[in-house]
């Protein structure tokens, strides 16, 4: 079994996006801990390959599993 492509952000990474967004889901405006909260592209990945900073989210597992692969914007 090999990593997934969507368990490469690093710790750091993750933590970075959580404070920018102060550990609060975007869509949902719920503030969790960050064992709670997921990094979500706000344009999808599979739409243009942008792991970007700016094209990341802070979402709640509920909403991000909602959205799935859609455009946030």
């Amino acid at each position: 079994m090999g990593i997934t492509r969507r368990s490469t952000f690093d710790l750091h990474m993750r933590l970075a996006v959580f404070r920018r967004d102060g550990y609060t889901c975007v869509h949902c405006i719920r503030q969790f801990s960050a064992v709670l909260l997921e990094v979500d592209h706000v344009v999808p990945y599979s739409w243009t390959h942008d792991d970007s900073f700016e094209n990341l989210q802070t979402l709640c597992r509920t909403c991000n599993r909602r959205k799935g692969d859609r455009y946030a914007g």
